[in-house]
């Protein structure tokens, strides 16, 4: 009989798996990166002043998980469309689409 005393999250799990209770936004964004979805995506922010990294990641390729990075704070939004991430990626300021069409729609 195998006994993990202490078992590291090295090994991925799936979408099935994941568990969100009781979790900060922190802790969540930690988990979205040992997990392994139907569809994930980094894209690259560098042409926005305050956005540093921006992240999605779907189960089901329709809704997912939106992580906005700045040098002060992670914001998590869940159940965001992947189109709007689309939309996201296309926008001329990255801030002012975040602003307008998920900050305050989608929470965690």
């Amino acid at each position: 009989m195998l006994i993990c005393l202490s078992c590291t999250a090295d090994a991925q799990q799936s979408c099935e798996q994941l568990e969100e209770k009781y979790l900060d936004a922190d802790r969540m964004v930690s988990l979205l990166d040992q997990t392994s979805f139907s569809f994930s995506e980094e894209f690259d922010t560098s042409q926005s002043s305050w956005i540093k990294a921006a992240s999605f990641y779907s189960c089901d390729g329709a809704k997912g998980y939106f992580v906005l990075r700045t040098s002060k704070k992670v914001y998590l939004y869940k159940d965001v469309p992947k189109d709007l991430w689309s939309r996201f990626k296309k926008a001329d300021s990255l801030g002012s689409f975040y602003n307008r069409q998920i900050k305050g729609r989608y929470e965690y």
